[in-house]
């Protein structure tokens, strides 16, 4: 089911994707799900927790659905 159709007011809905914080995995990830640039609205840097949960780095993109 498609966001709109999920939502069916005008309202921009938006959705979320997390990848490792590399350039190339960004890119890939980006392209896997068919997102363009005009739909990025954000893209978050997310800290590693190396000590605590061994948690990498990663980038937390919010995007037009």
């Amino acid at each position: 089911m498609s966001a709109a159709a999920r939502y069916p007011s005008n309202a921009a809905v938006i959705d979320e994707l997390i990848t490792d914080a590399t350039v190339e995995a960004l890119n890939a990830a980006l392209a896997g799900h068919g997102i363009s640039a005009d739909r990025i609205v954000a893209v978050h840097y997310l800290d590693g927790v190396y000590l605590a949960n061994g948690a990498k780095p990663r980038y937390r993109v919010l995007y037009r659905a």
